[in-house]
């Protein structure tokens, strides 16, 4: 669940590859991918029906199809 008073911020990776998917979850398609110590900015959260948590890419924002998920990530 997003609320309105989330504030975007900053991640680093820490996973020698993350897949970027089209959306919160292992159920969407890749829509590319990121290497490891990339720093991302990270718009809105969502968890998917397991638990785990997904970041929106703050420059996937408008089109919203640019997701990863933040285990493997580093918050900054």
């Amino acid at each position: 669940t997003s609320t309105n008073n989330f504030k975007p911020y900053r991640v680093k990776v820490n996973t020698n590859i993350l897949r970027v998917r089209k959306g919160p979850g292992l159920n969407y398609s890749d829509a590319g991918y990121v290497r490891k110590n990339a720093i991302l900015g990270v718009v809105e959260e969502v968890a998917d029906e397991r638990g785990a948590v997904w970041g929106l890419l703050d420059e996937f924002a408008t089109t919203r199809d640019g997701w990863i998920s933040l285990s493997y990530t580093k918050k900054m």
